[in-house]
């Protein structure tokens, strides 16, 4: 049994056994405590930052009120990962991130362990998303295609929207595309953490469109 903002919720009558809750049935997390979470999260961050050479690039003004706004509402299990991970990402660390790892089964579940995730493995070179290996049933993926867009997302905005999460130290973004590719042998990785956080499928579906040039250069 756990207890959630007061509420006891039974996830499971058998002994030792976990049965994770749907997302949609956790209570959301309460704007009072998004708010004690961002000021010590905040607090810790921006010290962190103060404490890193000038080499290192900071903040753009005004970056910690506009996070500080979104902190300031009832907020999902998956928003509020989001959110710390923006603010965390800040430090432009390769050894700060909100630890895949280090979460509990239940935010695990809720936030990584999700049918949401893209259909195949993929290289990153110079910026473009090639296919690897297709993890699915249709054979209409061909390894070795150009992704060049997601759900009609261009593959550079998906890029500029995510490499503000990734860690890596300064300006390495050559680092964060790197740890975007996904292999398929790790637990979790990041592209497939903060893509559905960013760019979910909607609609309570879990399809995806993606549109790609395949390797003999014809379009698909």
């Amino acid at each position: 049994m756990l207890v959630w903002n007061g509420q006891d919720t039974v996830l499971s009558s058998l002994w030792n056994e976990y049965i994770p809750p749907s997302p949609d049935a956790l209570p959301p997390l309460l704007a009072e405590q998004m708010a004690e979470d961002f000021f010590w999260l905040k607090k810790a961050c921006w010290n962190c930052i103060r404490a890193c050479t000038d080499t290192r690039p900071k903040p753009p003004p005004g970056t910690a009120c506009r996070i500080r706004a979104a902190f300031n509402r009832n907020t999902s299990y998956r928003e509020a990962y989001l959110l710390i991970s923006r603010l965390v990402g800040q430090v432009r660390c390769g050894h700060t991130y909100a630890n895949f790892f280090n979460q509990n089964q239940l935010i695990q579940h809720a936030v990584f362990r999700q049918a949401d995730k893209l259909p195949f493995l993929f290289r990153i070179l110079d910026r473009r998303i090639f296919i690897a290996e297709n993890a699915s049933e249709h054979e209409a993926i061909p390894v070795g295609a150009e992704i060049k867009r997601v759900n009609d997302i261009p593959v550079s905005e998906i890029w500029d929207s995510l490499l503000p999460l990734v860690k890596a130290d300064g300006n390495n973004d050559g680092k964060r595309l790197a740890d975007l590719q996904v292999f398929g042998v790790e637990g979790f990785e990041a592209f497939d953490v903060y893509f559905p956080l960013l760019f979910p499928p909607g609609m309570g579906h879990t399809a995806w469109r993606s549109s790609f040039r395949k390797a003999a250069s014809s379009d698909a």
